[in-house]
This record gives C-alpha cells, sequence and structure tokens, in this order.
C-alpha cells in the first residue's frame, strides 16, 4: 500500500536498488540522511549499542560502505574509541570500505596516511564546515566508496593492500611478526599487486588481493592477539 514510502521499505529490508550505506554517527545522523538518502539506501547506527546490534543481526553481509563518526558521545561522553572499534571491526572482519569522519579532523597528512593504513581508510574527513554539514565531502566520500568504475576498484584495492602491510610492518617493530623473511615477501607481493592495479590488469590483480590478505592479513591478526 506504501511502497513509495522510503522509512517502511528500510523497515521491511526491501532492495531499493540503491548502495546500502552504514552510517555511524550520534548527533547529525538526520542531516546526513537527508544529504544522502537520494544516492544511497541509509543504514543508520546512532549509538555503539546498534552497530552492535547490526554487527550481530547479519545486516552487515549488504552493506556496500560505511560512514563512521570518530567519537559517539551524545550518551556516553566519555566514549571516544567507540567508533574507532567499528572501523577495526570492518577492517578485520569484512570487505566494507569506510571513510571517518570527524569535527576535527587531524591536519597533518602524515596522521591522516597512518589512521587509513592502520584501519583500512578510504579517507578521513569532516563531517561539518561552518557549523554546517560537510555536503561536499560526504557525498564525494559516499560515491568514492562505491564507485564501480575501474579507478574505484583499484583505489579501494590500494588502500586494502596498504593496510595489509601496515599491519604486517607493525607487528614485525614491535616484535610480534613472523620473521623479517616474511616481511619482505609481503612487501614484494604487495608491490607486484601494486604494478597489477597500475597496469589496470583488475582479474589478476583481484586474485592475488584475496591470496595476499587472506595469507598476511590473518596471520597478522592473529599475531597482534
Amino acid at each position: 500500500m506504501f511502497s513509495e514510502d522510503r522509512a517502511l521499505a528500510r523497515l521491511a529490508g526491501a532492495p531499493t536498488g540503491k548502495p546500502r550505506l552504514l552510517v555511524v554517527e550520534d548527533q547529525i545522523m538526520d542531516d546526513i540522511t537527508s544529504l544522502l538518502e537520494d544516492e544511497f539506501e541509509i543504514v543508520p547506527a546512532e549509538s555503539f549499542e546498534r552497530w552492535c546490534e547490526l554487527r550481530d543481526d547479519g545486516t552487515l553481509e549488504s552493506i556496500q560502505a560505511a560512514l563512521i563518526d570518530r567519537h559517539l558521545v551524545k550518551d556516553r561522553p566519555d566514549d571516544s574509541l567507540g567508533t574507532i572499534k567499528v572501523a577495526e571491526y570492518l577492517r578485520l572482519h569484512t570487505h566494507i570500505p569506510a571513510t571517518l569522519m570527524s569535527v576535527d579532523v587531524d591536519c597533518s597528512a602524515n596522521r591522516q596516511l597512518e589512521l587509513c593504513q592502520k584501519y583500512r581508510l578510504m579517507d578521513v574527513i569532516r563531517k561539518e564546515r561552518n557549523g554546517r554539514v560537510n555536503e561536499d565531502g560526504l557525498i564525494a566520500a559516499a560515491r568514492a566508496m562505491t564507485d564501480q568504475s575501474p579507478r574505484g576498484r583499484r583505489e579501494r584495492w590500494r588502500r586494502s593492500v596498504d593496510s595489509v602491510l601496515f599491519h604486517v610492518q607493525q607487528a614485525e617493530l614491535f616484535g610480534r611478526g613472523l620473521g623479517r623473511q616474511r616481511l619482505l615477501t609481503c612487501e614484494d607481493e604487495r608491490d607486484a599487486i601494486v604494478r597489477l592495479l597500475g597496469r589496470g590488469e583488475l582479474e589478476q590483480a583481484e586474485a592475488r588481493i584475496a591470496r595476499f590478505t587472506a595469507e598476511y592479513g590473518q596471520s597478522t591478526a592473529a599475531a597482534m592477539l
């Protein structure tokens, strides 16, 4: 009876044909939803508890990308790490690309790069500018994460392999790695994948990325425990 009602469609789990975008945000969710809902089906998580429910009920299987606020503070002012935990879970257990949002983005390019590598982020962006929602930044971030063109796929895959290598390097640095030779082998394989991506050999690159992530991503995660 109400087939055009988007809210009811989301409640019923009806597909809209749009990319499903997880948004973890506790203060300006309505603004972000209004901005992006014409292009994306928004799956909102307005608290860390709600995120846990979505994580546990299988919702993540249908998510194409995630916008994650860096701090959830509305209900728990001391929760400065809640959404970092979300980003870390997505890195370890899914292939979902994520972008971190914050009202206070670190100006250091090196610091932003480290965050992207550590949590396999596509970007770190300001969610607000001059007291208003950062429309251009949020739209660009959501589109980049769901871009199915060869360029969009290359960008996401490059972030993925760089993140795996970062964690292998960190594990070796802090004495939790699997040996210097394994690190060198990982670096060589990552470089080979980057060359494939640069030449546009996407099918070959995709297969090697799957093997690379399975071998080095999982072993590094185990070493970090």
